[in-house]
């Protein structure tokens, strides 16, 4: 497990039960995409469409509740987030950062 995996897990597990109500998950899926994960003959890409890092928190919870890999994210350096210790959280949990420029 990455580095800051682990503070990212319990900092969305606080969020999530103060926050909502449940998180409703497709089981099956979930478990479409563990099967895929687990054969070394595929690849599965996970490609979310967001507009803040809450998709990846949540995304990064789900796959560790459901004990799948946790997959590396790919994303944009919002001007609003640039803050270095933020930063250096996210990509120890995974995330790719990338200008637009």
């Amino acid at each position: 497990m990455r580095v800051g995996v682990k503070s990212m897990i319990w900092y969305t597990n606080k969020l999530l039960r103060t926050v909502l109500d449940g998180l409703f998950v497709d089981h099956t899926g979930i478990e479409n995409v563990k099967a895929l994960s687990q054969n070394p003959n595929h690849r599965v890409v996970m490609m979310p469409i967001y507009k803040s890092y809450t998709d990846f928190f949540i995304q990064t919870f789900i796959f560790h509740y459901f004990q799948i890999e946790i997959p590396f994210t790919y994303g944009t350096r919002d001007q609003p987030y640039y803050i270095v210790e933020f930063q250096k959280w996210l990509q120890s949990c995974g995330y790719i950062f990338s200008d637009r420029t």
